[in-house]
């Protein structure tokens, strides 16, 4: 079992990375391997729409998506966590999803066949993994676009969505979860479940 944390928060410490730390730590306590990812100390190229596939690679591009590639094929559970920027996911989250095109690439149809529904996309035979959203913001902040790219980004490469902590916060100050001790136990005890489940 291996349990795979994205952290897509700028801001060491911030509430978003603490509650994915914790669902890890939640799948730790249960037999879970676990491993962390922070985007923002990463190096990820934004998609270039390069207009074929890559396959048999993951992408034409190496960077530090090579390594989550292979994370995010054969992790069990992936923990996303990420803040609300403009309604949506922030610019780290979004160079991650983007990149992940290639995992199913189109395959376009050939000769007459020109219409959109003639588009199929290969199935890598990526197995089912568990999903959990963590998103961070402030009072009037709307989750819903976020969530939808996240969900989204799951269903894409086959990661069933198991569970969402939200986060929303009064000030800019980094780390407001720890302000409330509900979420970071509500997020140990989901990391635990889906690990022992």
């Amino acid at each position: 079992m291996m349990t795979i944390g994205l952290n897509a928060s700028p801001v060491v410490g911030s509430s978003c990375e603490m509650l994915v730390r914790r669902v890890l730590e939640g799948a730790a306590s249960a037999g879970s391997k676990t491993l962390m990812f922070n985007l923002n100390d990463l190096d990820i190229l934004p998609c270039q729409s390069c207009g074929e596939s890559p396959y048999p690679m993951n992408c034409f591009y190496n960077d530090s998506m090579d390594e989550i590639y292979k994370w995010l094929i054969e992790g069990d559970i992936i923990v996303f966590g990420s803040p609300v920027y403009f309604d949506t996911v922030s610019a780290q989250a979004k160079l991650l999803i983007d990149r992940c095109n290639c995992l199913r690439p189109a395959i376009f149809p050939t000769g007459s066949e020109s219409s959109p529904e003639g588009v199929k996309f290969l199935d890598r035979g990526l197995k089912k993994r568990k999903g959990v959203i963590i998103l961070s913001g402030g009072q009037r902040q709307k989750f819903d676009c976020a969530r939808t790219v996240i969900k989204g980004f799951f269903k894409w490469i086959n990661i069933v969505f198991a569970g969402e902590i939200d986060m929303r916060g009064n000030s800019l100050r980094a780390g407001l979860a720890v302000e409330r001790p509900e979420l970071p136990e509500v997020a140990f005890a989901l990391g635990k479940m889906l690990a022992g489940g």
